[in-house]
């Protein structure tokens, strides 16, 4: 094996290696290992003991969000103690959206994205509000009726009170239009239709 070294049971950054994986890349062995956030991945030796790869992919997600510390206290959200992992779907829709937040100014009333996660899967209805159809998860690509997140006063941003989950027609029929401007093109489609 040559300049093989064992590697099982070392950890590096968040990741723990469980076992040489069967798995080659090129001419470099992949090794299992699992992250602190409890997904699990293959990385080559070299990049492990470099330091070029220090998790799963969830130091990205948390550089995106801003939630610097996240990751390694496990995405605890300070409101209750539940723990919410990274690979959680919903965890990476509301870091996208408080990055998003954060870079174009709209204010948002959650201390991290854990704790905006949990307000989200509170507030989840099963049906949208606006059509009172089921809602469906999209397979990677969202359609009509997969969940979003919307601001009900644009103005007031992504804080408790001022955001509910609907259909993504419905949002993108309701965009960011007040009420005012909704009742007006309500009324010009019942007129023209």
């Amino acid at each position: 094996m040559g300049h093989f070294i064992d590697l099982t049971g070392h950890k590096y950054g968040r990741l723990t290696v469980k076992s040489l994986s069967k798995v080659k890349q090129q001419t470099h062995y992949l090794w299992n290992c699992v992250c602190d956030c409890g997904n699990k991945t293959r990385v080559r030796g070299t990049s492990l003991r470099t330091g070029n790869t220090k998790s799963c992919g969830c130091l990205n997600i948390e550089a995106v969000s801003g939630a610097n510390g996240w990751q390694a206290k496990r995405s605890m959200a300070t409101t209750n103690g539940t723990w919410v992992p990274c690979q959680d779907e919903w965890y990476q829709r509301t870091a996208r959206l408080m990055f998003f937040a954060k870079r174009n100014k709209i204010p948002v009333g959650f201390k991290s994205v854990a704790e905006f996660t949990l307000h989200i899967k509170e507030i989840l209805p099963e049906k949208c509000p606006v059509f009172n159809k089921k809602l469906i998860k999209g397979n990677g690509k969202p359609h009509d009726w997969s969940p979003s997140i919307d601001k009900i006063d644009p103005q007031k941003g992504y804080v408790k009170g001022n955001i509910q989950i609907i259909s993504m027609l419905a949002n993108a029929m309701k965009n960011h239009a007040d009420k005012k401007q909704l009742k007006q093109f309500a009324s010009w489609v019942l007129e023209t239709a």
